[in-house]
């Protein structure tokens, strides 16, 4: 217990300096025990009393103090044996010291078998245009969510999502970790909402730690993996893409000497965009089975060829040359009729 006690003290260093400037009592205790265990608590003032200042240890069924009352005095530190008794279901014991003289409580955690995880509760996929919002279940091995007695602190990070705090806070980007307080006694953390970064979609990675405030000691960590569908408008254009290339094929294709002139290229260029687009409707709506997988995009501009190539394009092309031909040839009748 030599090795855990040291890091526990050295990990309680920056609480203590937290602390220094208002009077508590703080308490040092290894971060890590087992039942039926003995480990030393050392209790002291932060900062020191020049007066007497009585110090009671809050009774725990899952623990026993060889001392659970004493006093203080300057710079004093009490040592104090305890014993863990039985591990709470959570996994966690607080050991709290309350204390007068203007003194706040102190308080500290043991990790006793903690063996909990975390779960989403979410797992549609996230989009780029919505941000999704998510919040992580606390469960124990049988999947029953764990109550915790005081503030859990959860931290989290994304390379390839944007991370905003909850649908209340103002909408303000994260880039760096994210940082969110989960109440004593929650069973779920807050809600927090996550985006992905990339237009194209693909895959968006969260990861989540948990942790006591104040401890380095990871109670908790998950790496989480969500699906992400793209922008509304990149299919879109993937298969008006898929059209063009049709209509740049058909162009070269045409022989020189066949050439009609600059308006059938328009029209060409024109209708093989719709084609294309009515291709991008079909699939996106399932219609006559032709539903695509959102995240492999090369298949929508591979649609708007197809579609382009075989479906409506030939229709409207004729139907737009004849009615351009037939306006060349009235205002042609014109000009004649008015010379």
């Amino acid at each position: 217990m030599k090795r855990p006690a040291i890091l526990g003290f050295l990990w309680l260093i920056p609480m203590a300096a937290s602390c220094a400037n208002k009077p508590q009592i703080f308490i040092n205790v290894p971060y890590a025990a087992q039942v039926n265990e003995t480990f030393q608590a050392n209790i002291s003032l932060v900062p020191p009393s020049d007066e007497p200042v009585t110090v009671v240890m809050e009774k725990n069924a899952s623990l026993s103090f060889s001392q659970t009352s004493f006093r203080l005095k300057g710079s004093e530190v009490r040592s104090v044996e305890v014993k863990v008794k039985s591990s709470p279901r959570a996994g966690l014991l607080w050991i709290n010291a309350h204390g007068n003289g203007g003194y706040d409580d102190g308080w500290s955690v043991v990790d006793v078998d903690f063996d909990g995880h975390l779960k989403s509760s979410g797992s549609e996929p996230i989009t780029y245009d919505k941000p999704a919002t998510l919040t992580l279940l606390i469960l124990d091995k049988e999947q029953r969510p764990i109550p915790f007695l005081g503030d859990l602190e959860l931290t989290l990070e994304s390379s390839d999502g944007i991370l905003t705090p909850s649908a209340g806070g103002q909408g303000k980007e994260q880039a760096k970790p994210l940082k969110i307080t989960v109440p004593g006694f929650s069973r779920s953390t807050p809600q927090f909402q996550i985006k992905a970064l990339s237009a194209l979609g693909g895959t968006v990675h969260l990861s989540a730690v948990l942790t006591v405030p104040g401890y380095s000691h990871v109670l908790a960590q998950e790496q989480f993996v969500f699906d992400a569908r793209p922008a509304w408008w990149v299919p879109v254009v993937l298969a008006i893409f898929g059209g063009l290339l049709h209509a740049m094929y058909k162009m070269v294709r045409t022989p020189p000497q066949s050439s009609t002139g600059f308006y059938p290229k328009i029209v060409l260029v024109v209708t093989s965009c719709i084609a294309a687009f009515v291709g991008y409707l079909f699939a996106e709506y399932d219609l006559l089975g032709l539903k695509l997988d959102p995240n492999v995009l090369r298949t929508y501009a591979i649609v708007g060829f197809l579609f382009s190539y075989f479906g409506i394009e030939g229709l409207l092309s004729d139907k737009l040359a004849n009615v351009g031909r037939k306006g060349q040839a009235l205002r042609s009748t014109e000009d004649q009729a008015s010379q």
